[in-house]
């Protein structure tokens, strides 16, 4: 006879899902009501540098000034037409969405309304999404967004502002076509 005690009966093993279950935040656009006060002169063009887009993308954002409300998880930050998304326009906005969804990072600059800056690093179906306020002091927020969701929301603002800006003939149909290509 062996010494050796018997071992207990294992029970079997439960495979477990350890995968992180990510909580995604919010990412909407919404254009709010027209601005019927005015902060700055019109848009000019007295050296006749800028094309007839970007002089109707400009007149525009200015005279249907409104602001944008872009809710990031639980931040609200209130930027405007002109001249916040005006400048992003004139930055190519369209070519940064496209490369934000082949996966390149993003960076937008509100830097006239809010002081902030926010960046957006593609991680896989993900967006890391860092809101970098700035002036007197420096605070940070990040956010986990949903790439398709950002993109697609991205895209519907984009289409929305230049679809009102032809229906309202500051630029022309093949204008808008050419822009968002």
């Amino acid at each position: 006879r062996s010494s050796r005690k018997k071992c207990p009966k294992s029970k079997p093993l439960k495979i477990v899902n350890t995968a992180l279950q990510l909580e995604l935040a919010r990412f909407n656009i919404h254009l709010g009501n027209r601005c019927l006060q005015t902060y700055a002169d019109p848009p000019e063009d007295p050296l006749n540098e800028l094309s007839a887009f970007e002089l109707g993308i400009r007149r525009f954002c200015y005279d249907y000034n409104r602001p944008v409300d872009l809710e990031i998880g639980e931040e609200r930050l209130q930027v405007f037409l002109d001249p916040d998304i005006c400048m992003l326009l004139e930055d190519e906005l369209p070519q940064k969405i496209v490369n934000l969804e082949k996966g390149q990072n993003l960076i937008l600059d509100f830097c006239e309304s809010e002081s902030v800056t926010l960046s957006m690093v593609v991680e896989d179906a993900t967006i890391d999404c860092c809101l970098r306020y700035f002036g007197d002091s420096v605070k940070e927020r990040r956010f986990t967004l949903d790439r398709d969701r950002v993109v697609m929301t991205l895209k519907l603002f984009l289409y929305q502002v230049i679809a009102n800006a032809r229906d309202s003939s500051y630029i022309t149909s093949e204008e808008t076509l050419d822009f968002l290509k």
